[in-house]
């Protein structure tokens, strides 16, 4: 995952996340399998003890935490492999 700046004025300004193909995979097979669960980012913040804020930006590519991987992936019973192949 790549983070561009897209005010080089001030280097403070909101940036862009370019994801790689895996990384876009990953996060549609994550939430395909939320749906499938009926599961909210809710449920798995507390299924996981990570803020739902956190959770959500595990799942959109935003974060690369392997612990927060991990429990998510437990959470929906998956290896972290599984979800995050090729991250």
């Amino acid at each position: 995952m790549e983070t561009q700046n897209m005010n080089p004025i001030n280097p403070t300004a909101v940036q862009e996340v370019v994801m790689t193909a895996p990384q876009v995979d990953a996060v549609k097979r994550v939430k395909k399998l939320i749906i499938e669960k009926s599961l909210s980012v809710s449920e798995l913040s507390r299924r996981t003890g990570y803020s739902i804020s956190y959770i959500s930006m595990v799942i959109n590519g935003r974060r690369k935490n392997p612990d927060v991987r991990d429990a998510i992936a437990r959470a929906l019973e998956r290896t972290t492999q599984e979800l995050w192949v090729g991250c």
